[in-house]
């Protein structure tokens, strides 16, 4: 009779242990789950800064580039007194077109790089599925 009641005791013991650490298996996936949004968000805030500021910044830039255009076309047509206004404004249109080119390539590369999922929590996440479904 007390081996029956010892045998029921450390049955009770493993299935308490082994609920407690399904439960904090459960509790873990869900703070990272937690983790991951809120990293997300931050992410998708930054990227929202980012790209109001690039908004502004650009419409700065082309107001600004249009003046410059016009005045750098003046300065080249009345330095060159043979070269008529079309053309001086074509030089300076094919220039801007240019560096135009090399700033959206540099803007490519950074948009490449850019990640808004963080990978770190995708990877921790993996590795708490990958041990649930196959323990060892």
């Amino acid at each position: 009779m007390a081996t029956d009641t010892t045998e029921n005791r450390d049955g009770a013991n493993v299935v308490s242990l082994v609920t407690n650490i399904i439960s904090d298996a459960q509790d873990l996936t869900r703070q990272q789950i937690e983790l991951f949004k809120v990293e997300i968000q931050e992410g998708a805030k930054k990227a929202q800064t980012i790209a109001m500021l690039t908004g502004a910044a650009a419409a700065v830039a082309v107001i600004a580039g249009v003046v410059l255009a016009f005045a750098a076309a003046g300065w080249l047509a009345s330095a060159f007194q043979n070269l008529p206004a079309w053309g001086a404004q074509a030089i300076v249109g094919v220039v801007l077109a240019v560096v135009a080119g090399i700033l959206f390539g540099v803007c490519k590369q950074y948009l490449d790089s850019f990640n808004l999922v963080p990978e770190k929590s995708v990877e921790a996440m993996k590795e708490n599925l990958e041990w649930k479904t196959k323990p060892n």
